[in-house]
């Protein structure tokens, strides 16, 4: 049984086509013992003789039932794995999604990175603020979250959890596998931190803000990887088409990348003009993409050459592992894997200070195809202009980190809302926007759309009660390319 489970991983990894006559022993025994299909597809190098066990996979989310929703929870891999771990009944959060199979989970098995998990259980995550250890004599290896395997800085919980939207707000300290801290500022003893806040909407598009703060901020920092992790079992063509990536632009050009010739190099010389749209297709229906402001300084680059037995790059040091490795090759698929794709390089701040840099971007899932998320990305990077008609408030902008149209009331009366003409256009358009109202007094509010009111059932609206004021907050699922007027009343 080992030989046969071992033969058939090395027919199934291998870059040549295999030959079906040597593959249908195998492949028969599959066939006719299912449960085989989530057995150890590899015998341990280390113990020739092994029995391939069951393996386990990654926490699994139910189907959604409950709507737009944030949890805190706990999720289990195995029982000998969580044994050691000293947290509680709601260490995790999950959000789920309307109408979606789409969830975004911060999970301690992966050191709280938020992974977005597909209906058909793949997970994906973009990264981290990463430092690196070279030069710092303090660190060694990667200076990441994923270095810190029992969570010791790294930390979720949820600010936000209403019908309008979620904001969920991560911690951590990037450290090297020893728990050793970059850049320790001599005279206060204070290391690199870095605060993540996604604000999350009901059409499972979320932006990212993250903030690092260091003494060295202009010392090297990664922001982005595009990471795809992979279920025990599960090689990365199981889970990654051939034609893994597509980037594009607000013109409209596209273009699309496979592998393995994309991994010869290790920057991408062949991208549209002012690239900012990317999406990684998975073997799924909903597929994690990414928008950020594009720019001259802009590069998208990768990890060069692949694994001997994948066309793409793999490797098993994280997610789960316990082990003191921050870039351990894949053998096989005994064991929770990821594969890196590309990193956006370049993209710049929207704010800094001397110990201080925040950057933002916009991410979720989709079943569109690139093609159709550019009204996504124009309606982020150009939103429409505002013409406010109420002379008791103040229009503040658009605010990209909340991606929502932003005002404040002048006065705390409790009739007073807010009327505005929006010109949006196919170039500026409005794709499901959220609206800001600060200083709100009433309770809920009615929403007119060019004289007519929508839907109450498709319009989300709550308050967002602060410490001396409150907002309310209106999400309206709607696409729209002409003039709009309207009307946010109590």
């Amino acid at each position: 049984m080992s030989w046969l489970l071992t033969r058939c991983t090395s027919i199934r990894l291998s870059n040549k086509r295999c030959n079906p006559v040597k593959a249908l022993p195998a492949i028969a025994m599959l066939v006719c013992c299912p449960w085989l299909r989530a057995a150890d597809p590899a015998v341990p190098q280390d113990n020739p003789a092994a029995t391939p066990a069951i393996l386990p996979s990654l926490p699994s989310i139910p189907k959604n039932h409950n709507g737009f929703r944030a949890y805190s929870t706990r999720l289990n891999y195995t029982d000998d794995w969580e044994k050691p771990w000293r947290v509680g009944p709601y260490t995790d959060v999950v959000v789920r999604f309307p109408n979606s199979d789409a969830a975004l989970l911060f999970w301690h098995g992966a050191n709280y990175i938020p992974h977005w998990v597909t209906e058909n259980g793949i997970w994906y995550n973009n990264q981290f603020v990463e430092r690196s250890s070279v030069g710092i004599k303090e660190t060694t290896g990667c200076v990441e979250p994923m270095s810190d395997k029992q969570c010791r800085y790294s930390q979720v919980r949820i600010i936000q959890d209403n019908d309008s939207r979620k904001i969920i707000h991560w911690r951590y300290a990037p450290v090297d596998v020893e728990y050793r801290h970059p850049f320790v500022d001599p005279a206060t003893g204070w290391y690199d931190w870095v605060d993540e806040y996604y604000f999350l909407y009901p059409d499972a598009v979320a932006t990212r803000e993250a903030t690092l703060y260091s003494t060295e901020v202009n010392a090297f920092a990664d922001w982005q990887e595009s990471i795809v992790v992979h279920q025990p079992g599960r090689c990365p063509e199981d889970n990654i088409e051939t034609t893994a990536v597509s980037i594009g632009n607000l013109q409209g050009a596209i273009k699309h990348y496979d592998w393995p010739e994309t991994s010869k190099k290790t920057t991408l010389d062949d991208l549209p003009d002012q690239p900012c749209l990317q999406v990684v297709n998975l073997k799924s229906k909903l597929k994690p993409f990414l928008v950020i402001a594009p720019d001259a300084g802009l590069k998208v680059q990768l990890f060069d050459n692949h694994a001997r037995n994948s066309i793409f790059r793999w490797w098993n040091h994280w997610p789960v592992s316990q082990d003191k490795s921050w870039s351990r090759n894949a053998k096989d698929s005994s064991k929770p894997s990821c594969t890196s794709l590309t990193f956006w390089k370049g993209w710049q701040p929207v704010a800094t200070t001397d110990h201080s840099q925040t950057r933002v971007m916009l991410h979720g899932m989709s079943d569109q195809p690139a093609e159709r998320l550019l009204a996504v990305a124009k309606a982020w990077l150009r939103p429409a202009p505002v013409t406010l008609k109420t002379p008791g408030a103040t229009f503040d902008g658009f605010d990209r980190t909340q991606r929502a149209y932003v005002f404040t009331l002048r006065d705390a009366d409790p009739t007073r809302g807010v009327e505005f003409d929006i010109a949006a256009t196919p170039d500026t358009p409005l794709h499901n926007p959220a609206f800001v109202i600060h200083r709100w007094q009433g309770a809920a509010a009615k929403v007119v759309v060019n004289g007519g009111s929508p839907n109450p059932a498709d319009v989300r609206q709550a308050v967002e009660f602060g410490l001396t004021d409150n907002s309310l907050v209106i999400w309206l699922p709607a696409d729209i390319s002409t003039t709009t007027r309207v009307s946010i009343t109590p």
